[in-house]
């Protein structure tokens, strides 16, 4: 660590001490030398990529070799670190206590679940051959996972052949591991450490496989697996994966009536009650928490009619009734922008309310995500955001809280080039009839360092014609907001602007804009919409 080139040093002297190391010395050596050249190929993967390979025979070490032909020994040291197997059985794990810890899950009732050396140094080999990053080269005969035998119970899997013609894939050189592995805790009957690497072969052969239904097997192995199980301590990690398999193939099929979800809940908290203060038992509760756990998201219209009812909706989770509250903000955007956002909450809560109302929603008690559609009262021209909570104090500590922004406005701002510059149109938000006199200011915003914020600046001002059209003309450089305003109704359009123009403007002789009367519909609804056709004359301004 303290030399230039260290870790080469370091791998060199490893590469000395395997030759010449005893059983089950060396096993040891061969695994951690694998791993510290997969290490140094991840670490320096930037620089090893540029170089050029040597041939295979002519010398050269790990500050030469190509990516690949350090892979090759990595993998060579892999695959000889698990060949002594005999040896590696019946060395106790441990023998390499000295330069290991020990851990929380190193049993399971009592039962090791890395019993011998041969499990902990194959249970290393296994983690590098399932990483998907290669930098073999790919042969015509690439090994593929497309069998179902993959998923088979352990003694029938065992005993399975799988042909391949490419001996490097490290999917096919995990099988066979895994094969070992199962096959000597078969022998011995150590269900613990059965269970613990059968959890990891059919994790790996659902993330490898390439067959069409391998979800539905490997859902399958796992129900067999819990059934076979039930009254083992492991049983707990095994519903553990079987409840987050449900929650996939729920989130697959949206068409799903929940079932799938209370099963889950049911199963990990029927697998709590039975293995306690195992580590399954803590895996279930934490997926346990998950599923009850309340959930709530609210989509509001950016800008709505003034003087008129409005309709949000709101995604939720567990809940049978929800809060709503409408506080009234500055019309200016930037105000919000600037709060931290750790207290944004705070701060709308301290802002004026102007409406509060609470609203029953039906749970249906599936755990599944619900969408519904709720209404605020009319509401004068201005800029509001509406929070729903869980809970009447809307404190995101003991409740879960959503808000949105909603501006209330006549006024609707409708922003096109022509002839590369940008141009507006101000129209009337009810009737689309275009609307003059209407003042619009234009802002740019630039960071003060004095007061460490930004800051607008406004640099022109200028009002609609007798068609509702602004020219602004400003410099090309410059990017700006617009603020449209008319009495008392403001509206601050959502986007920055700025006239330059990239490409020249394609030949449109006509074109189609259809327009909609809102954007959020429940299924069922009748949707209202027209097109307006506009042709574009030499100037690109649109008829």
């Amino acid at each position: 660590m303290l030399e230039e080139d260290g870790f080469v040093k370091a791998v060199q002297q490893f590469e000395t001490e395997v030759k010449a190391a005893p059983e089950p010395e060396k096993s040891i050596l061969h695994n951690l030398l694998g791993q510290l050249y997969r290490t140094y190929l991840q670490n320096q993967r930037w620089r090893i990529q540029e170089r050029t390979a040597i041939p295979d025979g002519e010398g050269g070490d790990i500050l030469t070799w190509s990516a690949e032909q350090i892979e090759k020994q990595a993998l060579l040291h892999l695959q000889a670190s698990v060949q002594q197997e005999q040896i590696l059985l019946a060395t106790p794990v441990d023998y390499v206590s000295a330069i290991s810890r020990p851990g929380q899950l190193d049993s399971v009732g009592n039962e090791p679940v890395r019993p011998t050396l041969f499990d902990l140094l194959a249970q290393n080999v296994l983690d590098h051959f399932s990483n998907e990053q290669s930098y073999l080269t790919e042969p015509a005969y690439k090994f593929y996972l497309d069998q179902p035998e993959a998923f088979a119970p352990a003694p029938d899997f065992v005993k399975f052949k799988f042909e391949t013609r490419d001996s490097s894939s490290g999917k096919w050189l995990a099988i066979q591991l895994f094969q070992r592995v199962l096959a000597t805790h078969l022998a011995q009957n150590r269900e613990a450490a059965l269970i613990d690497a059968d959890l990891k072969r059919l994790l790996f052969v659902k993330n490898s496989a390439v067959l069409e239904n391998k979800d539905e097997l490997y859902r399958q192995a796992l129900a067999v697996l819990h059934k076979t199980y039930y009254n083992h301590p492991s049983d707990a990690e095994i519903v553990h994966l079987l409840a987050q398999a449900w929650i996939e193939q729920d989130q697959q099929l949206p068409e799903s009536k929940g079932d799938l979800l209370k099963q889950a809940e049911a199963e990990c908290a029927d697998a709590i009650k039975r293995h306690p203060n195992t580590f399954g038992a803590r895996q279930c509760a934490a997926l346990l928490h998950d599923i009850r756990l309340p959930a709530l998201n609210i989509e509001v219209e950016q800008v709505n009619l003034p003087g008129k009812s409005a309709l949000f909706s709101v995604s939720y989770k567990n809940l049978s009734a929800v809060w709503v509250k409408v506080v009234q903000v500055p019309n200016d955007p930037d105000q919000f922008a600037q709060v931290n956002w750790e207290n944004r909450l705070e701060w709308l809560n301290g802002q004026k309310t102007v409406q509060q109302k609470r609203w029953a929603i039906n749970n249906p008690g599936d755990y599944r995500m619900h969408r519904t559609e709720l209404s605020l009262d009319a509401l004068p021209a201005g800029s509001y955001f509406v929070l729903v909570s869980s809970s009447p104090a809307f404190d995101a500590n003991d409740a879960v809280v959503s808000f949105a922004p909603a501006d209330f406005s006549q006024l609707a701002g409708i922003a096109f080039p022509q002839n590369g510059k940008q141009r507006f149109a101000v129209a009337d938000r009810a009737s689309g009839a275009p609307l003059a006199g209407v003042q619009a200011d234009f802002f740019e915003t630039r960071w003060e360092s004095g007061q460490r914020r930004n800051v607008r600046q406004l640099i022109k001002q200028q009002q609609s014609d007798q068609e509702g059209l602004l020219q602004p003309g400003i410099d090309n450089r410059r990017g700006y907001s617009v603020r449209l305003s008319r009495k008392t109704d403001t509206l601050w359009l959502d986007q920055s602007y700025r006239d330059f123009r990239t490409t020249s403007i394609p030949d449109r002789p006509r074109e189609v804009q259809f327009f909609t009367d809102r954007a959020l519909y429940r299924p069922g609804q009748t949707v209202y919409f027209k097109g307006i056709l506009l042709q574009r004359d030499e100037n690109d301004f649109p008829k």
